[in-house]
């Protein structure tokens, strides 16, 4: 998860669903838009991290990608 969270300490925020409990945020994260994807990998890259071949995985839809996170 290091990969994905900047020396900031915001991360992508389809990662941090708002849900009542662990079941509906992993299905709300499994869901996300790849335009949101993107969008928040981008930013984070702004906010200091280098782009991984993780990060390319899941802006490319890589399905191992996201069964890892």
């Amino acid at each position: 998860m290091s990969e994905l969270v900047p020396p900031t300490g915001a991360g992508p925020f389809f990662l941090d669903p708002l849900t009542a409990d662990l079941e509906h945020g992993l299905e709300a994260v499994r869901s996300s838009t790849n335009t949101l994807v993107r969008s928040e990998l981008a930013r984070i890259h702004r906010n200091g991290l280098p782009v991984t071949p993780l990060m390319r995985a899941l802006a490319d839809e890589d399905r191992q990608a996201w069964q890892y996170l």
